[in-house]
């Protein structure tokens, strides 16, 4: 019977590792949602294609918008500094804002 009990206590610690390696890989996800936001903010290609990616990025990025407070939530990170690093890239006299 304790055999039974030990195989049954083994089986719940690999339960529990498997989830939390499934929550890791889900906030690796999330968080690269966030960098790709932040790679399009940061491109100042020419096509019309990047320009568009650049103001969605731009217009997304904002701890009042539910679904990217959401997805920071997701990632782990805070909402205000992913935003206040949105504010040092546009900052920057590198930034470039091309309208459609």
């Amino acid at each position: 019977m304790q055999n039974k009990d030990h195989i049954k206590n083994i089986d719940k610690i690999i339960n529990i590792q498997e989830q939390e390696l499934l929550y890791e890989k889900y906030k690796t996800l999330w968080r690269a949602v966030i960098m790709q936001a932040i790679i399009d903010l940061k491109n100042n290609g020419s096509k019309n294609e990047d320009r568009k990616n650049k103001i969605k990025a731009f217009l997304w990025i904002n701890p009042n918008k539910k679904d990217f407070k959401t997805v920071c939530e997701r990632a782990e990170l805070n909402p205000d500094f992913v935003y206040k690093y949105k504010l040092r890239i546009i900052n920057n006299k590198n930034f470039k804002m091309k309208f459609i």
